[in-house]
């Protein structure tokens, strides 16, 4: 017999259901359901002709791609090629950067749109900088993977610096960049720091100078590593309630000094924070010292 035609050509989707190819001419053309994870391989099931043979063999798996190529074989030996066409109907993802005039090295960056597949095997991340190279940013630790947002941190390790940078989204077979958006320096609560009062439980004289040893990743101390101008002091018990500036003596990358002003009240140290010059007005100090949560014994102050 001369026919060497298939007949049929059955995939199942991720979620169980039976998709029929399409077979027009030389072409087996599978519609992909969109919102699924597009599969590498499949494996078909196939009807031909009676009597011939195909290759490969119905129910071995095969790319799913337009590299795969079938040939039936009729019972007289001839041949037809049937190629595998893929028509992936997930639509390109859509995104708004939530916030995007406040973007900082170490926060979360929201975006918020449609079209994500909620899989971090389909779904990537990427920061593309001035020189057109895309940074990776993992969503394997993202807070939030659905298929309307995106939240997760801005990388703080020392691959991103401050400046201009596009975003990449690529979902599916599917890219949208936007961009490019401003990144600024780390915000205070968005590093991982350490502070430790030195006098801790002594008692300090005005006028006399306290000091901290502290801690921060490299990639976020080089933009505070010099800058710190002053520690603010506040007194338990204080009738005033008032602030009290202890400018910086020294300073370097683990270890912090400042002059206890001379017209602090007498008392104890409620809380010591620190600024920088770039913090020096707003209210985004770092807080170094809290007693009764650093310390069990309190630091005094005496004349």
């Amino acid at each position: 017999m001369p026919y060497n035609n298939i007949e049929q050509f059955i995939i199942t989707d991720t979620e169980g259901n039976e998709l029929k190819a399409s077979v027009t001419g030389n072409s087996i053309i599978l519609y992909w359901p969109p919102f699924q994870p597009v599969p590498g391989h499949i494996k078909p099931v196939i009807s031909i002709s009676e009597g011939a043979k195909i290759n490969p063999a119905s129910g071995a798996e095969v790319p799913f791609d337009e590299n795969t190529v079938y040939t039936v074989t009729a019972q007289d030996g001839s041949t037809k090629t049937y190629q595998l066409k893929t028509a992936i109907n997930q639509p390109a993802p859509v995104f708004e950067i939530v916030g995007s005039d406040f973007l900082t090295l170490g926060s979360t960056i929201n975006l918020s749109g449609q079209y994500f597949i909620p899989d971090t095997t389909q779904t990537r991340l990427y920061m593309v900088n001035s020189a057109n190279t895309d940074i990776p940013v993992s969503l394997k630790d993202a807070d939030k993977l659905w298929s309307n947002r995106i939240l997760v941190k801005i990388p703080l390790d020392g691959r991103l610096d401050t400046g201009y940078y596009q975003v990449k989204v690529v979902s599916g077979r599917n890219t949208t960049v936007k961009g490019p958006y401003h990144i600024g320096k780390p915000l205070v609560l968005d590093i991982d720091d350490t502070y430790s009062l030195n006098e801790a439980g002594q008692t300090i004289k005005k006028g006399a100078e306290i000091s901290f040893t502290y801690s921060m990743p490299a990639a976020a101390g080089k933009y505070f590593y010099g800058k710190f101008i002053r520690a603010d002091i506040m007194i338990t018990g204080d009738p005033s309630n008032g602030i009290y500036s202890a400018p910086v003596t020294s300073q370097d990358q683990t270890s912090l000094k400042f002059r206890v002003p001379a017209d602090i009240p007498a008392g104890n140290i409620a809380s010591v924070t620190l600024y920088t010059e770039e913090d020096d007005a707003s209210p985004g100090g770092i807080f170094m010292y809290m007693w009764q949560q650093n310390s069990s014994a309190p630091t005094t102050i005496t004349e």
